[in-house]
C-alpha cells in the first residue's frame, strides 16, 4: 500500500468516524428534549415508530413519514405527510392572536424558492395548503425544503416556540438499523480515549 493509499483509507475512516459521532450527538441530544418535553409522561409507541422533537436539523427527516404530531399546548393531531404536518403546526400557530396577526403580516413578503411562500391566495402557488381564511402557504417543496421554510420563514418570525413540538414517525428500516447501532457504543478507557485502527 502506497503513502497515498494509506493517506486516503485514514481520510475515509475520519469521514465515517465523523458520521458516527454526528448519530450519536444528535440522538443524545434528542433524548434529552424528549426527557425534557415529557418527562415522565413518555409512552410506548407503535413497533418502527420513533418520536422525535421538530426542533432537529430538517435533514434528519429525509425518509421518515410523520403519524402525529404533539403540539406545545399537549395537544396531539394525526399528520399522515409532511404537509398535513405543516397545515397542523401552522394552524396551531394561528390559534393564536398575535402569531396570526404576524402571519398576516408576512403574507406576499416571503418567497420560498422560487414563488411566494405566504399570500392571502392561492393564486399563483403549485400546492397551497389553507391555514385559514386569507392564508395560504405554498407545499410543493421536499421534505427538507418544507419543514426549514416553515421554521425559518414562518414560525420564528410569528415568535411561535415550534421548539416544543414533538413529530412521532415512521422510520425506514435502514434508519431503525443505524439508530440501533448507535446505542451500543463502547465505552472510551480512562486514560485514553476511543480507539481508532488505521
Amino acid at each position: 500500500m502506497t503513502e497515498r493509499q494509506r493517506e486516503d483509507a485514514v481520510l475515509a475512516e475520519l469521514e465515517s468516524l465523523r458520521k458516527r459521532l454526528h448519530q450519536i450527538v444528535d440522538q443524545r441530544t434528542d433524548q434529552l428534549f424528549l426527557i425534557i418535553l415529557l418527562g415522565d409522561r413518555m409512552a410506548s409507541l407503535p413497533e418502527g415508530e420513533v418520536l422525535c422533537p421538530f426542533a432537529r436539523d430538517p435533514a434528519a427527516f429525509k425518509g421518515m413519514r410523520p403519524t402525529a404530531i404533539i403540539l406545545p399546548d399537549g395537544a396531539q393531531a394525526a399528520a399522515s405527510t409532511w404537509r398535513e404536518a405543516a397545515t397542523v403546526i401552522l394552524r396551531h400557530c394561528a390559534g393564536d392572536p398575535l402569531r396570526r396577526e404576524k402571519l398576516m403580516a408576512l403574507r406576499d413578503n416571503v418567497s420560498g424558492n422560487f414563488r411566494c411562500l405566504i399570500s392571502a391566495s392561492p393564486d399563483g402557488m403549485r400546492l397551497p395548503l389553507e391555514i385559514s381564511r386569507e392564508l395560504y402557504v405554498e407545499g410543493k417543496f421536499d421534505t427538507e425544503a418544507l419543514l426549514r421554510n416553515l421554521t425559518e420563514k414562518l414560525l420564528i418570525p410569528a415568535g411561535y416556540n415550534y421548539r416544543r413540538i414533538l413529530l412521532q414517525c415512521r422510520a425506514p428500516q435502514q434508519e431503525l438499523c443505524e439508530t440501533a447501532d448507535v446505542t451500543s457504543v463502547p465505552e472510551e478507557t480512562p486514560d485514553r480515549g476511543p480507539a481508532m485502527m488505521l
